[in-house]
């Protein structure tokens, strides 16, 4: 996977090595690796953040531009919100663009919503004032023209929004994820995988579908590499009566005409889905 424009690797000291040696590589000869990431001054700060690349490509699929809405579903603690953000940010500044973008970052757990509003001000946004009722919250960012809203899913329901891109990264097993959560194997069971998930994963699907705009674009993702929650979800979505009704079709990876390359991501064109696999790619497993 190619790293996105202003991606830096960071490897351990004396490995010289890197799965992509165009890539901006830091190495301090006084760096501690026995300290945590995140007990850097720089990420405090919010100068960066930390994403497997195979998360950073499902932020790039929905190829968003400057004035576009912006729905994150399933938010979680706003990893992809924020990837969404300086996207868009990044846009902005290449293009001396200044069209306004807004973003909704929802979630059914309040708690996830909570960690996305704590971190708000450590990555760039302010409070921008609020809603109609306490369960809204605004935010500006300090620089670029973005706006995040977080939102339960009361509020927005009763919003009656429309998004140019929706994206939906639906709870799953986290197969994708096992090697680093090795724990995660005897955590989930076959009832779950080949039951229960399927399930719910369609019916958010089916949910999220209705808050895109005609002619807007929906992306759903998940970090499992097992079929049943992936192009099988898809698969029962594409029969759906909500995708029917709603004028949906198939969006496949094209290619960016100006560079002449993938917009995404080389292997990914002509299709409209993908599995990447930690062994083909060397990230988390993602779909």
């Amino acid at each position: 996977i190619e790293p996105p424009v202003g991606c830096l690797q960071i490897i351990p000291r004396g490995n010289s090595s890197a799965t992509n040696p165009e890539s901006e590589i830091i190495s301090s000869p006084t760096m501690n690796q026995s300290k945590s990431i995140w007990s850097m001054k720089a990420w405090k700060k919010g100068y960066f953040e930390v994403q497997d690349a195979g998360s950073q490509f499902i932020v790039q699929s929905l190829q968003v531009q400057p004035g576009d809405s912006i729905l994150d579903y399933c938010a979680g603690n706003g990893g992809k919100t924020f990837g969404l953000a300086s996207a868009i940010r990044t846009q902005c500044l290449f293009s001396n663009s200044s069209q306004a973008s807004y973003i909704v970052a929802h979630d059914v757990v309040d708690e996830r919503l909570r960690q996305v509003k704590g971190s708000m001000s450590r990555v760039g946004f302010v409070p921008n004032g609020s809603g109609d009722s306490s369960d809204r919250d605004v935010y500006a960012a300090e620089r670029g023209n973005v706006t995040i809203e977080i939102m339960n899913s009361s509020t927005l329901e009763a919003s009656c929004l429309e998004f140019d891109a929706v994206l939906v990264d639906a709870p799953c097993s986290s197969s994708g994820v096992l090697r680093r959560r090795p724990s995660q194997r005897w955590e989930i069971t076959q009832q779950e995988v080949f039951a229960q998930l399927p399930y719910l994963q369609l019916s958010i699907l089916e949910k999220a579908a209705s808050f895109v705009r005609k002619g807007g674009r929906l992306i759903y993702s998940t970090c499992s590499v097992l079929d049943v929650e992936n192009d099988g979800v898809v698969d029962e979505f594409e029969r759906t009566r909500a995708f029917s009704n709603l004028g949906f079709s198939r969006w496949d990876f094209g290619l960016d005409e100006a560079n002449d390359k993938s917009s995404t991501c080389n292997y990914a064109h002509g299709k409209h889905t993908v599995t990447m696999l930690p062994t083909e790619y060397g990230n988390d497993g993602f779909f």
